[in-house]
């Protein structure tokens, strides 16, 4: 990794725009026609206006509070997640700008779908007559070669590039095809069709970005003592819920037996050293391409030059756009507040705290565990300066964990103390009348 000498003290939280917050429903595979997955249909939630409900703002703390908690491989928790904090797609391709779009936008999939034809040289037929599959895709790969920026990651991250989990029939280019299916079948509008897959996929890579780099500041730099101090991260929940965050979220882009190195397959304890330590220095340089240019393609969608890696931690951004498409760019996403938390946290120059619950990297505890929907809020919560916190727990919640116990017992020895004192009270009263 680059420089870590900060000059970003106390910055304030970068602003993004507001994001829809849609209804989220979980479809197994087979309620879905012509779905390989599991799917989670987004659809409009409107407030008393008649309007998209928006969120303003994430809570501080949310990337390594709330988000952390969430089951990854819980289908039921992702659609749960979604219809909370805002619906994800993958910032790849265009797909997160398609599916904003579609939920507010009832012409959205024809329109996409009128482009596609209009590439082939051809018109587009009545619904019941589009070749969904092939125009699906080519909705998808439109909106690849449409955004050079994504396609250059591409190339420059090559074969260990994590971006192609989306280029999948279960992830982005699929929903394509489903959403082409889905409205030449007369599904309804204003809705989007994601694969659970591509939401798992998108947030696996994010829980990577915060852990590692939570960890590699909190190691100061030492990449062996990062990845000792994710394992014993991992213990821990696996202790306390039987997950392994970190290590479930990687395994879906690597081999993590790095992680947990098998000695007999070394001649000697030396030997086992070095290889380890190289091959960790290997598995952290992919991790931090990777989760970097994800978070800079969350951060800003709009074709640019490439960003150096330490760009995205100290760059000069202040207020962010959405691409323009289908007139929707007013709107946010979840994913980039998620990306801009990030980026403020590490070019903030607090240090990192490791929660003495869960073992996790943070920075702020998370004490507001719900979205930020008043506008007034969030602009409360983007112009606060954060001190080095002075707290052990990465959350209210697992504050409560701690203390609420000690509390009970507190109260309890504060009651059988005050009984004590009364009874000798009382024994003395009675000692003076006698």
């Amino acid at each position: 990794m680059g420089d870590y000498t900060n000059v970003y003290a106390g910055q304030e939280a970068i602003e993004v725009l507001p994001w829809v917050l849609a209804r989220v429903e979980l479809l197994p595979a087979d309620s879905v026609a012509h779905a390989k997955g599991p799917v989670l249909r987004a659809f409009l939630k409107p407030n008393e206006e008649c309007g998209p409900r928006l969120v303003h703002a994430v809570p501080s703390g949310f990337i390594t509070g709330t988000f952390m908690e969430l089951d990854l491989f819980d289908d039921a928790e992702l659609a749960q997640f979604c219809g909370t904090w805002g619906m994800i797609a993958a910032p790849y391709a265009g797909s997160i700008a398609r599916m904003s779009a579609r939920i507010v936008d009832p012409k959205t999939e024809e329109t996409l779908l009128v482009k596609a034809y209009d590439a082939s040289g051809a018109e587009l037929p009545s619904r019941h007559r589009i070749d969904c599959e092939r125009y699906g895709r080519d909705v998808w790969y439109a909106g690849l070669n449409g955004a050079p920026r994504d396609a250059a990651y591409g190339a420059r991250l090559g074969g260990g590039n994590w971006m192609e989990a989306f280029n999948r029939d279960t992830t982005a280019r699929g929903g394509e095809v489903l959403n082409a299916y889905h409205f030449a079948e007369g599904g309804g509008d204003r809705c989007a069709l994601i694969y659970a897959d591509e939401v798992r996929h998108a947030l696996a890579i994010m829980r990577v970005a915060v852990l590692a780099n939570g960890f590699y500041e909190r190691a100061g730099g030492n990449i062996v003592h990062t990845f000792r101090l994710a394992v014993r991260h991992d213990d821990i929940n696996e202790a306390r819920c039987g997950r392994r965050p970190f290590e479930e979220a990687l395994s879906l882009f690597m081999d993590t037996d790095f992680l947990h190195p098998r000695k007999e397959a070394y001649a000697s304890k030396g030997v086992l050293d070095g290889v380890r330590e190289s091959m960790m220095h290997e598995r952290f340089r992919i991790i931090e391409e990777n989760t970097m240019l994800f978070a800079d393609l969350c951060l800003s969608s709009v074709p640019e030059p490439l960003v150096a890696h330490g760009g995205f931690r100290r760059g000069g951004l202040a207020k962010l756009r959405m691409p323009d498409v289908g007139g929707n760019a007013r709107y946010g996403n979840l994913l980039q507040a998620m990306a801009a938390q990030l980026y403020a946290y590490l070019n903030d120059g607090n240090p990192w705290v490791v929660c003495e619950v869960c073992g996790r990297p943070f920075k702020y505890e998370q004490q507001l565990m719900s979205p930020i929907t008043s506008e007034t809020k969030a602009r409360k919560e983007y112009q606060c300066r954060h001190r080095p916190t002075k707290t052990a727990f990465c959350s209210k919640r697992h504050e409560k964990e701690v203390y609420g116990p000690r509390n009970a017992e507190s109260r309890r020895l504060m009651k059988a103390l005050a009984k004590i004192r009364a009874d000798a009270t009382e024994e003395s009263a009675r000692n003076i009348m006698g």
